[in-house]
């Protein structure tokens, strides 16, 4: 987004931020409702909760602290304390000059409009000292930084700077037109993203889990798909979130658009997600969350298995009405303990999505010939595990070879 944002809270103004930056600054509530947000395409300041693309933002932090009120006789000062302190000068020429200098002053020389800095706006000074005024509705703004964000966004109330104490000479002389959602309200899907995954991976860093938001950042038919924040973890396909992400990369074709995502734990990338971002309401919202798989279940190799040197046989795999399992396998006696890998990976049937998996890791002691693995589900919710209606293929899978099969019908 191009166009500079300004920030009045408590006594003290800042800027320019972008509007990155101004969301941010609303998400960790160092921008309440009633603070007073200028940019050039606005005509006065104004609340908040009244700019498009911040008010879903503050509106799911909770109630918003008193504001602070604007300073009365500073370079901030909106039109209608310019046009008191007009009054108060103006009747104080009348007093000195009488009615002929306030006529002069008020009619024939364009009233309030001849006095500098009434309406004014002030900006933080540049690197040398030199004080320059944010841009007017005839300037073009000054251009700004549109690299992409990075894994671990600054805090941009690292960036606010204290307000100058000169006040420029040049005012807004028209009132520029409201922009539309797209331009000055909606966040570009990148930005979504990654809004979205730290209101929904508290392992992240600068986290916090926030089920509410995370909602208003979803389409209202995904977000009906969920009701409880449990779906989360099953959602991504994980048991335990990952320390760190990075944006694999972007696609946006006219109102949709794919956003890649790697995450990983600690420095090894553990999964990858693809998100698909739709325009809703003005705004780009998460209209689905799929899980990419680094390979294929099943896709292994067995010679590489100290397991699978043991010429495994599976003597028993159900799949129980509830979710559950049983795997039965026999095999030859190791010599010494081995380390497995056992992993059951349930695919829906009509796109292949993964909707569940299970995975855990252990030691076959030494003189063992059979392996018994019985998961009893009858105490949990599939449509809470992630579970959607329809037919299931189950994997089951020991040091990432498949070693067998079958089938989950959900109703």
């Amino acid at each position: 987004m191009s166009q500079e944002w300004y920030v009045h809270r408590q006594g003290q103004q800042s800027g320019p931020l972008t509007w990155e930056q101004l969301r941010q600054l609303a998400q960790a509530g160092r921008l309440q409702a009633d603070d007073q947000v200028w940019s050039a395409a606005m005509a006065d300041w104004t609340p908040a909760r009244e700019i498009h693309g911040l008010s879903d933002v503050l509106g799911s932090l909770g109630p918003a602290a008193a504001p602070a009120p604007l300073p009365a006789a500073t370079p901030t000062t909106g039109p209608r304390t310019g046009i008191i302190v007009a009054a108060v000068l103006g009747a104080a020429i009348l007093l000195i000059g009488g009615c002929g200098g306030a006529y002069l002053l008020f009619f024939r020389d364009g009233g309030l409009a001849a006095f500098p800095g009434l309406m004014s706006l002030t900006t933080a000074p540049s690197p040398t000292a030199t004080v320059a005024p944010p841009p007017t509705a005839t300037e073009e703004p000054a251009p700004t930084d549109t690299t992409e964000p990075s894994a671990s966004p600054t805090d941009p109330a690292d960036q606010l700077t204290e307000p100058p104490t000169e006040q420029p000479t040049e005012q807004p002389t028209e009132t520029p037109e409201t922009p539309g959602a797209e331009e000055a309200g909606a966040a570009e899907p990148v930005t979504v993203v990654e809004d979205f995954l730290l209101v929904t991976l508290g392992t992240l860093p600068k986290a916090t889990f926030d089920y509410e938001a995370a909602q208003a950042l979803m389409t209202e038919a995904y977000a009906a798909e969920y009701e409880t924040p449990d779906w989360v973890p099953q959602v991504y396909g994980i048991q335990d979130g990952p320390t760190s992400y990075e944006i694999g990369g972007e696609e946006i074709a006219g109102s949709s658009a794919t956003v890649t995502v790697l995450g990983y734990w600690g420095t090894d990338l553990g999964r990858e997600w693809r998100f698909t971002v739709e325009q809703e309401g003005g705004a780009w919202k998460v209209a689905n969350i799929e899980i990419v798989e680094e390979e294929v279940v099943g896709g292994g190799d067995a010679g590489s298995s100290a397991f699978w040197q043991l010429n495994p046989v599976v003597s028993e795999f159900t799949v129980y009405d509830n979710g559950g399992y049983k795997l039965v396998v026999d095999f030859d006696q190791p010599s010494q303990d081995i380390e497995a890998t056992f992993r059951i990976a349930y695919f829906r049937q009509d796109d292949g999505i993964l909707a569940y998996d299970q995975e855990r890791t252990g030691l076959i002691e030494a003189g063992r010939e059979r392996l018994t693995l019985d998961s009893d589900w009858s105490g949990y919710d599939l449509y809470a595990l992630g579970f959607q209606p329809g037919a299931h293929d189950v994997i089951a899978t020991i040091d990432n070879v498949e070693i067998a099969s079958g089938e989950l019908t959900v109703n």
